[in-house]
């Protein structure tokens, strides 16, 4: 992973691990909610994400990404001016997400049954 290399403003940078594992979660997020939403189970909260969705799933899968993927990259171009903060500030924002997800999990378990 720390050889993996992308050119961001002029200068190259190793992505950091924190900034692949986020965007992984956030690739898995959105196909299970496809996944979960058309199998009836659950419904998208997000009033913006939602809208799409029921324009198209393509529509959904774009602008979810460009949510999530626009954010690390500018976090990313950032790195270099605080390497420190912005990689513990990943780490903080994929654990806060998980545990997010976690709870929500449970929280919609425990109304289903």
């Amino acid at each position: 992973m720390d050889r993996l290399r992308v050119f961001c403003g002029g200068f190259k940078s190793p992505v950091t691990r924190a900034t692949t594992v986020l965007a992984f979660i956030c690739l898995i997020d959105t196909a299970y909610t496809l996944a979960v939403v058309h199998l009836g189970i659950a419904r998208e909260t997000n009033p913006l994400l939602s809208h799409m969705l029921e324009r198209s799933d393509a529509l959904f899968v774009v602008v979810k990404g460009m949510l999530s993927i626009v954010p690390l990259v500018l976090i990313e171009l950032l790195r270099p001016f605080s390497p420190n903060f912005i990689r513990s500030s990943l780490r903080f924002g994929a654990i806060a997400y998980l545990a997010i997800y976690a709870l929500g999990t449970v929280a919609f378990c425990c109304r289903m049954g």
